[in-house]
């Protein structure tokens, strides 16, 4: 009797072990993002969900698989999640983003406009749509929704102002390119790669003051860079300003000789003294 009950006693606790187990493996894991995690996550999860209806928690895992390039996984558990909640209308964004990570630009505009349907005010939902456009090659379109989403984000990213410059340049609008670079700057402050474009624009289209002016906006710590110095100098150039130019680099290499460099501070060194000479700067090692 006594083993008898000492069975079944052990048959219990083994039940809740099977019971309990695929959430502790699946929550410490995940949470550590250990990558040999991935392929017991694939086999115990469907299991363990299997007795609950979770359209949340399905959407966190599918969204979990598309961070591990996994994406016929977090198909099946964007498939779950509307199954328990249909209504659930991020999942269209999730699959939108899902989609373009795998380069199908076609279907991440589909489920992107599927989602912008009902929360048309998403600023990071037309970022993505706005992704998706651009390397499907549709520019003016692109353009449009990152003019939309970065007015819609509370803190837009340098990497959302300075593709939406790119996607109107290459829309053919390089004035709308240029004012929306005026604004990003204005709106996150002097961000190397926007300054850097905006200098660009600048000089294509001969306007030398306003490059120099938008050169100088840069932080303190940025313009005392070698780079910045070479830049500067290829301004004055362009505007055929050759004697202003040569006398800047002489007197940025007499101070530069002076710090201590390191090996590519001297190269940029050297570009300095062969522009103080009259020679053309190398955008190469500058940049």
């Amino acid at each position: 009797m006594q083993r008898s009950r000492r069975c079944d006693l052990l048959a219990r606790c083994i039940h809740l072990a099977y019971t309990l187990a695929p959430a502790l493996l699946i929550a410490a894991p995940v949470a550590m993002g250990h990558p040999s995690t991935s392929a017991r996550l694939s086999s115990l999860q469907p299991r363990w969900e299997a007795e609950v209806c979770d359209a949340p928690g399905a959407l966190r895992r599918g969204r979990l698989h598309v961070e591990r390039r996994e994406f016929q996984a977090a198909t099946a558990w964007f498939d779950r999640a509307v199954s328990c909640d249909p209504r659930l209308t991020a999942v269209d964004l999730a699959r939108a983003e899902a989609h373009l990570s795998a380069g199908d630009t076609t279907a991440a505009i589909a489920a992107a406009t599927r989602y912008l349907a009902h929360q048309s005010h998403d600023g990071a939902a037309r970022i993505v749509r706005a992704r998706a456009y651009a390397r499907a090659g549709h520019w003016a379109l692109a353009a449009r929704d990152y003019d939309r989403g970065a007015a819609a984000l509370a803190s837009p990213q340098p990497d959302h102002l300075l593709e939406r410059a790119r996607a109107h340049l290459a829309a053919g609008d390089a004035d709308s390119a240029r004012r929306g670079l005026d604004q990003a700057i204005a709106t996150i402050g002097p961000a190397a790669a926007l300054i850097e474009l905006a200098v660009d624009l600048d000089l294509a289209a001969a306007r030398y003051d306003a490059a120099l002016a938008t050169l100088a906006r840069l932080h303190t710590k940025q313009r005392s860079s070698l780079s910045w110095t070479l830049r500067r100098a290829e301004i004055l150039a362009a505007a055929g300003r050759g004697e202003e130019m040569r006398r800047w680099c002489s007197d940025s290499a007499r101070d530069a000789a002076s710090r201590s460099l390191s090996h590519r501070q001297s190269l940029l060194l050297q570009q300095l003294q062969r522009c103080a000479a009259g020679d053309r700067i190398s955008q190469s090692v500058r940049r």
